[in-house]
């Protein structure tokens, strides 16, 4: 029987730790990120760490990224948006000209695969 076990590395600071455990037992990997509870105590992660940590054979992804408002005293404002778009231009556009009528913001769209149409909308 193959167990595989995926460990998420949820603060920068416990890696090496982590990485340990997953070099350890063969069907053990993890992945590296910056997860928004830990970022008043770590700040944002710098893409170039996070590359490095990539290189490491035992790590197979990147993770958890993502936003977080369980807390209400998380800084909103310091979690990186994201937006993942393929094959769902007219719905994403929708959807963020909605949001930035409630309140302006930044972010991030990867994995754009439309025209110049919906990226000028």
């Amino acid at each position: 029987m193959l167990l595989y076990c995926k460990q998420f590395v949820l603060k920068l600071a416990n890696l090496s730790l982590t990485y340990e455990i997953a070099e350890r037992y063969g069907n053990i990997y993890c992945s590296v990120g910056n997860h928004p509870l830990y970022l008043k105590e770590e700040g944002v992660a710098e893409c170039t760490s996070i590359l490095e940590f990539c290189q490491l054979s035992k790590v197979i992804g990147i993770g958890e990224t993502g936003l977080d408002y369980y807390h209400p005293d998380f800084d909103k404002l310091s979690q990186k948006k994201i937006i993942h778009i393929r094959s769902a231009d007219d719905d994403t556009v929708g959807i963020l000209k909605e949001r930035m009528q409630e309140k302006s913001f930044t972010g991030v769209i990867h994995c754009f695969t439309a025209s110049r149409r919906p990226a000028n909308a």
